[in-house]
């Protein structure tokens, strides 16, 4: 094994400077590989520039989208809000009504104790209570429903 040794190294050396090329060959070898990663690196800016761009684009549609449906959704609620103060109003209203005519009930089985004239007085302030409680409720109602139609 010992022998064979010398002649493989020789062989390697005069194999190795063989291959060896001139410094200006090497030179233009190192230069096209400049030029060619150069070109590459320019290609690869130019790819990521336009990934880049068409990036920012589907940022800005995704936030136009995003407006327009913020601005969609923000409608949506307002109006279901308007809708709900509505029917709260009319909710109230028939509560109040309820209310003024459970009243307007008990004042006039109150009236019955009284007699003759007292007894039509007592059923005239009745009625009165009756058409003011209800003029209330009606009032109330409106300003309700004025609010509701100009919900924003």
């Amino acid at each position: 094994m010992k022998h064979w040794t010398i002649p493989v190294i020789a062989l390697a050396v005069l194999l190795g400077a063989g291959c060896r090329k001139s410094d200006e060959a090497a030179k233009e070898d190192v230069d096209k590989a400049r030029e060619s990663a150069s070109q590459d690196v320019e290609k690869t800016r130019e790819q990521a520039e336009q990934e880049i761009a068409k990036a920012k684009e589907q940022v800005a549609e995704a936030q136009k989208s995003f407006d327009d449906t913020s601005e969609e959704a923000r409608r949506k609620l307002t109006q279901a809000e308007a809708e709900s103060m509505v029917k709260t109003a009319h909710a109230q209203h028939e509560v109040a009504i309820a209310e003024a005519e459970a009243r307007h009930k008990v004042a006039k089985q109150e009236c019955e104790a009284e007699k003759d004239e007292a007894r039509k007085a007592c059923e005239r302030r009745a009625d009165a209570a009756l058409t003011a409680d209800k003029s209330a409720a009606v009032a109330a109602r409106d300003a309700d429903l004025l609010k509701a139609e100009w919900h924003e």
